[in-house]
C-alpha cells in the first residue's frame, strides 16, 4: 500500500514541464535532513539456524550537496535499534533472543529531474558502511560493505523548507569467494557476494536549505 501510494505520486508529479509550476527559488547549495520512518527486516540464514530481526522504528538524517541542477552528492546516516531472534535448527544448538542495533554510513547520488518544481520526484543509489553491534555475550560487532536504493518525492511549501518522502532498500554485502582467470579470450577478475539482510525502508524527513 505505501509503495503503490508513493508511486502514484511520483507518477502524477513526472509531467510534462508546461503543466508544472514553479517557482523562482534561490539557487540551493546544500539540504540537511533528519528523517523517521518505519523499517522491514528480512530473515537471515546462518549456520545451524535462522535470524529473524523485528520490525520496527528507525531515524537518521542526510546532508545533499547540489553538484549540477537536479543533482546532488549525499551523505546519508541510518539507525535502529531492535530485537533479533535465533532460531535453532540442530539439536546442538539452543535458540536465543538478543538486542541489536544497525548504523549505515553510505555515500550515495541523488537526481532529482524536475529540480525546479515545488513537488519534485527523486532516485537516489549509494554505497558504504554497514555497522551491527549485539548485545549478546559471544556475538561481537560486525562492519560490512553496504549498499542502497532509494525514490520518493520532495515537496517545497516555502523556499528554505521542505518534506522529503522516501521508500528504499539498505543491504550489507558479504563477499563469499573470488578469483583470477587466464585464457586465450583474456584475463578477468571474478568476485561472489550475497546479502545476508535486505532492510525495506520507509521514511519522512524535514528538509532545511542553506
Amino acid at each position: 500500500m505505501i509503495f503503490a501510494a508513493l508511486a502514484l505520486g511520483i507518477l502524477l508529479t513526472a509531467q510534462p514541464a508546461a503543466a508544472q509550476v514553479y517557482y523562482g527559488a534561490p539557487e540551493r547549495h546544500v539540504e540537511i535532513t533528519p528523517f523517521i520512518g518505519y523499517t522491514l527486516n528480512t530473515t537471515t540464514i546462518v549456520g545451524y539456524g535462522e535470524i529473524k530481526t523485528d520490525d520496527g522504528v528507525a531515524y537518521g538524517g542526510t546532508i545533499g550537496f547540489d553538484v549540477n541542477p537536479g543533482q546532488q552528492v549525499e551523505f546519508l546516516y541510518f539507525h535502529q535499534s531492535t530485537q533479533s531472534h535465533f532460531n535453532a535448527q540442530s539439536i546442538y544448538y539452543s535458540s536465543f533472543d538478543f538486542d541489536i542495533s544497525f548504523n549505515y554510513f553510505m555515500i550515495g547520488f541523488a537526481y532529482e529531474p524536475n529540480y525546479r518544481a515545488k513537488t519534485r520526484p527523486f532516485f537516489r543509489v549509494g554505497g558504504g558502511a554497514w555497522w551491527a553491534s549485539p548485545s549478546y555475550q559471544g556475538l561481537e560487532d560486525t562492519w560490512r560493505v553496504a549498499m542502497d536504493l532509494a525514490l520518493g518525492l520532495k515537496i517545497y511549501p516555502a523556499d528554505k523548507i521542505g518534506i522529503r518522502l522516501q521508500a528504499g532498500v539498505l543491504m550489507p554485502l558479504v563477499f563469499t569467494g573470488g578469483g583470477l582467470y587466464v585464457g586465450t579470450g583474456g584475463a578477468g577478475v571474478g568476485v561472489s557476494a550475497g546479502i545476508p539482510i535486505a532492510q525495506f525502508n520507509f521514511s519522512a524527513g524535514l528538509i532545511v536549505v542553506l
